[in-house]
């Protein structure tokens, strides 16, 4: 079988073939100076000061913001989760990561009320409202320590990506990517949040590393690191399912590289009592490590029944009949299609956790169809340049030329090095390809994925890729090795690091509204991004600022209008102000200067129900019919108006009046969108002042906008 007995090889303990800062050019003197020098800048304690500094900035930025909106839902059903033993609430986003939010608030005496409608049709906003707003509990502790939890988290993935990068490239190499993390407003900002996204990112970076590396050393320790990983992945959020073509391809791949497979602690599989064994053939390695990964998922499969207490209902007490999941089972696998009928199958034969099985499938068919803007443009459907548009404009540009460094220094310190006063080759592509192979892999699979999905609704979306391109840009550190013509690449090194964290201080504390200046920066960006990739709803304390500042805040204060977008309450926050959703089409048009306050998603009427996308003809043509049948009503004398209301039943005229209201509504949308904003809130709320005529013009005069009609959205 081609076994023989050697010292552990895995692939990564010999010296990495990829460049490392050091050397010993100008002399042993000078080569242990550098190297104590580098051990003091760029060693594991001056990581833990930045990544305590991350955690500081990371917890500080998000103290101050309302509760986004999944993050009622997901602590909510953490909470559930741990108090109930039941799994009805919000299974499309991970056991694991909602227990893990939850987690701190067990040791707080809070009320949980369970109103029997909204607890039998599962549903979590109801619930979660009740949780966090009506029940008496403290929302903002609530709330931080489950922050407290994620920023956890992220301080994690800093140490993982900071000890990768110096394994390939050396201290300096991963004091350069922990740099780049602890400075990216895309981790800054989800890091902070009580929300699926960055617990996901931690476990695809852990599951392709670990991976890795029991691929090439299989020892007790790598099986657990592995499975643990995994475990977590499959249990954070529902694309978790990307791991497989992950480990296909680097299963694949480590076979391609010939190199042995070394194995610790076999005394289970032979007599001999030494302690390593190395297999060499590549069909003996492909069938061991196919059935480690068999026993992988098996094993993997039973932590997801424990999470879900070994119990195939989502349900904890005997169904009644009226119990159900918010959106029902014969919903959910409406379409038929492939991937429905497999969810079915399991579903039929208990394969998995009713929860797990319901969540997948949820997850799935939002990522068939979804609202989607971008740029002006509205779609269910996507765009498949939506995710490498929103990298352009989320991700700082010193990003991307570090990144751009990092690649022309790999590329030349393992082609090229002077010996004799001329180049010579040193070193093949192949080597430095296969260090650092996970990582490719990792960034190929997901954003083939990204590139065909239609759930373009946030940037966070893209959030597992960033682990892996910080690890990539610690290659930069090449240039700080000796040498006569590096001094400039490194100075550019230099001032990319700089950049970031000048950026990184300028942006303080609304990383999530983060545009760099090709969006034209973060003031710019509701022209772009809306959702989760701007205006989430945590602006709401910033909001009452604002109108403190400006002598708004109060009842005898000029009118104030507020078109909020998320799950907490502007109540709680104090916040006097009258929701634009609540009037109704025959309030009179104010008299004096009114200033609104639009959220950035509202604005974009990207979920704006009866008025969807932009201001429409049919839109204009129904507003103009329904304004002359009121107008018609309203002018008439009494015995003609009885006549008109008897004409139609209450509910036409009922439907007549709320449709008024949404059209209007979507009318001043259209207004306000060709309209510079006077101020802004943490650039998600957008203030407008607006005169009597700004307003009358906006109602009744000529439309502001006019698009052809397009096809309505999907009812789900």
């Amino acid at each position: 079988m081609g076994l023989r007995c050697q010292r552990p090889t895995d692939g990564e303990s010999h010296p990495s073939p990829l460049p490392r800062a050091g050397g010993t050019e100008d002399g042993a003197s000078a080569g242990h100076w550098r190297e104590a020098l580098s051990r003091l800048a760029c060693g594991y304690p001056a990581a833990v000061v930045v990544v305590a500094v991350f955690f500081v900035v990371a917890v500080a930025s998000t103290g101050d913001k309302s509760s986004t909106f999944d993050e009622l839902a997901h602590i909510t059903a953490g909470y559930s989760y741990w108090t109930d033993n039941d799994y009805r609430l919000h299974p499309e986003n991970g056991n694991f990561s909602q227990r893990w939010f939850a987690l701190p608030l067990l040791g707080l005496d809070l009320k949980f009320p369970k109103d029997p409608r909204s607890w039998a049709a599962s549903d979590v906003w109801t619930m979660g409202e009740r949780f966090f707003f009506e029940s008496g509990n403290d929302v903002e502790k609530i709330v931080w320590r489950a922050r407290c939890m994620g920023v956890l988290l992220s301080a994690g993935l800093a140490f993982l990506v900071y000890a990768w990068s110096r394994r390939l490239f050396g201290p300096g190499g991963g004091m350069l990517s922990l740099l780049a993390y602890a400075t990216n407003p895309a981790i800054l900002a989800n890091g902070g949040l009580a929300t699926s996204d960055l617990p996901v990112t931690v476990f695809f970076a852990a599951s392709v590393g670990c991976l890795w590396k029991m691929f090439h050393k299989l020892s007790p320790a790598t099986f657990l690191c592995a499975w643990l990983a995994l475990a977590g992945l499959s249990l954070s959020k529902m694309s978790a399912g990307l791991i497989a073509p992950m480990a296909v391809a680097m299963l694949i791949l480590r076979l391609l590289g010939r190199r042995p497979l070394a194995i610790v602690g076999r005394r289970l599989l032979t007599t001999d009592r030494r302690p390593n064994i190395a297999v060499e053939d590549w069909l003996a390695q492909a069938g061991i490590l196919c059935g480690v990964l068999l026993l992988q998922a098996v094993l993997v499969v039973t932590v997801i029944w424990a999470f879900y207490g070994f119990r195939y209902s989502a349900f904890l007490a005997p169904r009644t009949g009226r119990e159900e999941f918010l959106i029902p089972w014969r919903d959910t696998l409406a379409d038929r299609d492939t991937f429905c009928q497999v969810v079915e199958f399991a579903r039929e034969n208990c394969l998995l956790p009713e929860a797990y099985l319901y969540g997948t499938a949820d997850a799935y068919v939002c990522s068939r169809y979804r609202c989607a803007f971008l740029n002006g443009q509205y779609s269910m459907t996507g765009w498949w340049y939506f995710f490498p548009y929103t990298l352009l404009v989320k991700t700082p540009l010193p990003f991307f030329l570090l990144l751009l460094l990092a690649g022309v220094g790999a590329a030349w310190g393992w082609s090229q090095s002077e010996a004799g006063g001329r180049r010579v080759l040193r070193h093949s592509a192949w080597p430095a390809f296969y260090a650092t192979a996970p990582l490719w892999i990792l960034l190929a699979v997901y954003w083939a994925v990204a590139l065909n999905t239609k759930l373009n609704t946030g940037h966070r979306h893209l959030l597992p890729t960033y682990p892996a391109m910080f690890i990539l840009a610690g290659a930069a550190v090449h240039w700080f090795q000796p040498g006569r013509r590096r001094w400039l690449m490194a100075t550019a090194v230099s001032a990319c690091v700089l950049a970031l964290a000048a950026e990184c201080f300028a942006t303080y504390p609304n990383y999530l509204a983060y545009f760099n200046c090709l969006a034209g920066g973060s003031r710019n960006g509701y022209k772009h991004l809306v959702d989760s990739s701007l205006d989430w709803g945590q602006d709401l304390p910033g909001l009452k600022r604002w109108l403190m500042e400006h002598d708004l805040d109060g009842p005898d204060k000029g009118p104030v209008y507020l078109a909020y977008f998320g799950t907490a309450r502007p109540a709680y926050y104090h916040i006097r102000a009258t929701e634009l959703c609540s009037l109704k089409p025959h309030l009179p048009v104010p008299m004096t200067e009114v200033v609104y306050c639009v959220s950035a998603t509202r604005l974009q009427c990207v979920y704006n129900g009866a008025v969807w996308g932009g201001w429409r003809r049919d839109y204009e043509k129904a507003y103009r019919e329904t304004l002359q049948a009121i107008h018609q009503l309203k002018t008439a004398n009494p015995a003609a108006r009885s006549a008109l209301l008897r004409s139609k039943s209450e509910a036409f005229w009922n439907e007549t009046f709320t449709t008024l209201a949404k059209l209007r509504l979507g009318r001043l949308y259209a207004f306000l969108r060709q309209r510079t904003p006077d101020d802004n809130v943490g650039y998600s709320i957008l203030i407008y002042r607006l005169t009597q005529r700004d307003i009358h013009e906006a109602l009744f005069g000529p439309p502001a906008e006019l698009l052809p009609a397009l096809d309505p959205p999907h009812a789900r």
